[in-house]
């Protein structure tokens, strides 16, 4: 039911911010419904995960999630499709924002939707198109001047790279490799 109420108050929103002309507040309304809409996902998938506790483990491995097979392992066909269906309407409200934001001229604003679009690809395992956005952003904050982002930007460019080629040994890092005497 909260899943509901949620969906609700996110279309009314987006009725609200279509009634208005301001690029502004257009953009920052779809901002924030694309977020509620993504963690509506990860609850959606954490909250539909069936196949016990062998197919979780398995499903949790770097590799199996990397190449999304993890979905095929945990979830049915029709928990797939739904989670396809909020993907691609996440990501549809964070480009409305972009042309709200581009049709105002906000670059400063376009920057960061541009940074929490890479973040978002970052977390749903496609690093090319994160690693695309972040390069966007890293040049609008550089033009725009705006250190904050530029680290934040940096930072998670050097998280893509990592998780794109080179995983965590969290048994080396965590020192489980050597024998405790």
């Amino acid at each position: 039911q909260l899943e509901e109420e949620i969906g609700e108050l996110a279309g009314e929103a987006i009725k609200r911010a279509d009634l208005s002309s301001n690029h502004y507040f257009r953009g920052h309304i779809f901002t924030a419904v694309a977020e509620i809409r993504f963690s509506t996902l990860l609850y959606q998938q954490m909250k539909n995960m069936s196949g016990g506790r062998t197919a979780c483990i398995i499903a949790s491995f770097y590799y199996v999630r990397r190449w999304n097979l993890d979905k095929f392992i945990v979830f049915d066909k029709r928990t797939r499709r739904a989670i396809r269906e909020a993907k691609r309407e996440t990501f549809r409200l964070f480009n409305k924002a972009m042309e709200e934001f581009r049709a105002g001229g906000l670059q400063g604003e376009l920057a960061y939707v541009y940074y929490n679009l890479a973040l978002k690809r970052k977390l749903t395992f496609s690093f090319a198109k994160a690693r695309r956005y972040i390069e966007i952003a890293k040049r609008m904050a550089e033009v725009n001047n705006d250190q904050s982002l530029l680290t934040k930007a940096v930072e998670l460019e050097k998280d893509i790279q990592d998780k794109y080629k080179h995983p965590r040994d969290y048994v080396k890092e965590f020192g489980l490799d050597v024998p405790h005497l």
